[in-house]
């Protein structure tokens, strides 16, 4: 259905023909026709006003999320206040491969029959192709009556086509491709108002896709960072417990005393190394951190790797009703992070790591008797606290960080449970 400022153009177009023609005579006509013409006038600044709002309402919309296929959705979503439709679609192109990355259809599904791969890879790829060479949008009138096409019946009940190339850096990246039921629908307003609206459509892809590669990138130097404490702790120890062991054989007749303190040592500094390999394993597979309760986690996972750092740690965690699984990853993370923090800078003899659950929120706190900070000194590119805000951030929750010079630190956590998606 047409929007309500285009239909009353069309009907002012259709009633001022007669008047034109000059069915009515003298001052009559040119008086109406003034009117006419003022009252299309204050159509189109009308029509031109609410494009305007749309286009600054879906730029809100659309750069409030950085998930790529949510971004696709509410972009075609959002299509439908710029350029009335009854299906669309959006075509991305990467390294001469096309493929249909989103689709909206009318309630009976008509666009999966009207746009597939397949059509787009081949019978449409001569339109798209024009818009790759003319840098500009398309429209088809009807396409049943385009020779290049597949008989009309294969194509359900769209008729009318516009469509415009998605453009990032002087590049094509996809195509916005809109239907209509009805022939000759689509006018280069409808054009110039869809390749405006891909323009706004390109930046929000583009910042979707570069925070999908963030996170990639993240992900890559997460693992460096397994690696590297693979070499720094378990590696380590397990060559300390060689060399220990090679000591006790040798002392094993002269000194059997010192042998058996020896292997005994041997033993616990295997039990250590079993238990950051462990939690190594587990964190390149962060799913199972959620298979036990918060405090099952800290206390399996976070107490039998403290007996090679320089501080005692003490866990004070509460019976916290299952978390959401991103939500207890990025807790753990965050203890984590800290932890290595503290190991590294604090020189702290003592680590409280508490969790009240306080009905509404949960709070998590670390703190510790150590050396602490001037927190105006630390520049705001600090990767340790960076990565424990990011962390924080991530799941909406607040985060405190208070140190003194002297008095030891202290960050505090507060999720909100309300916070859960």
């Amino acid at each position: 259905m047409l929007p309500e400022g285009e239909r009353e153009e069309r009907w002012l177009e259709h009633w001022s023909q007669p008047i034109r023609a000059g069915m009515y005579a003298g001052g009559r006509i040119e008086q109406y026709m003034d009117i006419t013409d003022r009252k299309k006038l204050e159509i189109a600044e009308e029509a031109q006003r609410q494009f305007a709002e749309a286009l600054r309402d879906i730029s809100t919309v659309l750069t409030s999320t950085l998930d790529l296929k949510e971004v696709l959705g509410r972009i075609l979503t959002s299509l439908e206040r710029i350029v009335p439709h009854d299906s669309a679609s959006i075509i991305m192109l990467e390294e001469d491969r096309l493929w249909v990355a989103e689709q909206h259809h009318d309630g009976n599904g008509n666009v999966h029959d009207t746009v597939t791969e397949r059509q787009m890879q081949f019978e449409y790829r001569a339109y798209l192709e024009a818009m790759i060479a003319s840098q500009n949008p398309l429209v088809v009138p009807d396409l049943h009556a385009d020779l290049h096409l597949l008989p009309a019946e294969q194509h359900e009940r769209a008729r009318g086509y516009v469509a415009a190339p998605i453009r990032l850096k002087n590049e094509t990246i996809g195509f916005l491709n809109v239907f209509s039921q009805e022939a000759g629908f689509y006018s280069k307003t409808h054009a110039d108002r869809l390749m405006t609206f891909a323009e706004l459509a390109a930046i929000a892809i583009q910042n979707a896709r570069l925070f999908h590669q963030s996170q990639a990138l993240a992900t890559f130097q997460e693992r460096q960072r397994l690696a590297r404490d693979l070499h720094d702790s378990v590696s380590q120890t397990l060559f300390t417990c060689r060399t220990m062991a090679e000591t006790a054989l040798r002392r094993w007749e002269k000194d059997p005393e010192r042998a058996h303190e020896l292997v005994r040592e041997v033993y616990r500094l295997t039990i250590t190394a079993l238990a950051e390999m462990r939690i190594l394993l587990l964190e390149l597979r962060p799913a199972w951190l959620t298979r036990v309760s918060l405090k099952q986690l800290f206390e399996q996972y976070l107490l039998p790797i403290q007996t090679r750092r320089q501080f005692t740690l003490h866990l004070a965690i509460d019976d916290v009703p299952t978390l959401p699984s991103d939500v207890q990853i990025a807790l753990y993370r965050i203890v984590q992070e800290s932890l290595n923090n503290i190991d590294k800078h604090a020189r702290a003899r003592n680590v409280i790591v508490s969790a009240r659950d306080l009905d509404e929120h949960l709070e998590l706190q670390i703190s510790d008797d150590g050396v602490g900070f001037d927190l105006e000194a630390v520049p705001s590119t600090s990767l340790g606290l960076g990565i424990i805000r990011e962390r924080a951030e991530s799941i909406r929750a607040d985060v405190k960080i208070e140190s003194r010079v002297g008095e030891g630190t202290r960050i505090t956590v507060n999720w909100q449970k309300q916070a859960i998606r």
